[in-house]
């Protein structure tokens, strides 16, 4: 049915009018996955011997700032802690895995039947003579 000219142009006609709408497309809703599911978070943050450090946000292009979900920092008389968190990658990586068709779940089913033949074929080719009927 989609083979149809019209139908392709209907639904081109369609996708366009929710990108219009919405002000946003396909296509970047699947670059902001892959900059989640590619996102090297080294690029964040710099961590080692001497401890952790967190990169300055004016510094990140949007690429990298798309990885971050939350920023908070609690300041007590003790010290404090800054606490970020990440974008899921592993679930950008299988929303992206699932639109490119990776992951075909598969089912296996298992039948037992019996054919019956029902109608004997009438111009059978002369090589092969039509099937007898049962019983």
């Amino acid at each position: 049915m989609c083979g149809e000219g019209w139908v392709a142009e209907a639904i081109a006609a369609a996708v366009a009018a929710r990108s219009a709408r919405t002000g946003f497309s396909a296509d970047q809703v699947l670059t902001e996955l892959a900059r989640i599911a590619f996102g090297d978070r080294r690029r964040l943050f710099a961590w080692g011997p001497g401890g952790v450090a967190l990169l300055d946000s004016a510094t990140l292009d949007a690429a990298d700032a798309a990885l971050v979900t939350e920023v908070s920092q609690t300041t007590t008389e003790a010290g404090g802690t800054v606490k970020v968190k990440t974008a899921d990658k592993l679930g950008a990586l299988k929303l992206l895995g699932e639109h490119l068709g990776l992951f075909v779940e598969r089912v296996e089913v298992r039948l037992k039947t019996t054919l019956e033949v029902v109608e004997e074929i009438v111009d059978a080719p002369p090589d092969r003579p039509a099937a007898p009927r049962p019983g």
